[in-house]
């Protein structure tokens, strides 16, 4: 009888040791928050936008899928002379920009090369702040956007 208890207690604190040694497996690698950073710099301290004008610079900041989607989308505007489908800057979901603050974190996310940024700012001129939501997948180039919401 004696065993047994011991041996369920043993059981018990094993489980809750893997427990923790999965879920600590899973933090939000801080390098996905300096890769975040690193994007929204640019914003806060200037008027410029980050740029991704072509597939090989989105590759910098876009996982290879979404960098090749933007480079055709780039290089099909351009043989038509128009706007492109994206038109407007989807770090910020706009179009004009004034230097701001912007308040970012970074949550775990639902595998150890997945993470959720966050972007908060208040645009020049907003009467509501502006949240930007970044699915981020961890890469063999290192921590890259899959979308943007």
């Amino acid at each position: 009888m004696r065993y047994n208890r011991i041996a369920s207690i043993l059981a018990l604190l094993a489980s809750i040791a893997t427990a923790l040694l999965v879920s600590s497996s899973y933090a939000a690698d801080p390098r996905a928050q300096a890769f975040l950073q690193s994007i929204y710099r640019v914003y806060e301290k200037s008027d410029k936008a980050v740029d991704i004008a072509s597939e090989a610079k989105a590759a910098r900041y876009f996982v290879p899928s979404l960098a090749k989607l933007i480079g055709r989308d780039i290089a099909q505007s351009k043989k038509k002379n128009e706007v492109g489908r994206l038109d407007f800057d989807p770090f910020i979901g706009g179009q004009d920009w004034s230097p701001t603050k912007i308040e970012l974190s970074v949550a775990d996310g639902t595998a150890a090369d997945r993470a959720v940024g966050t972007a908060r700012f208040m645009p020049a001129g907003a009467k509501e702040q502006t949240t930007v939501t970044l699915d981020l997948n961890k890469t063999a180039a290192g921590w890259r956007i899959a979308e943007i919401h």
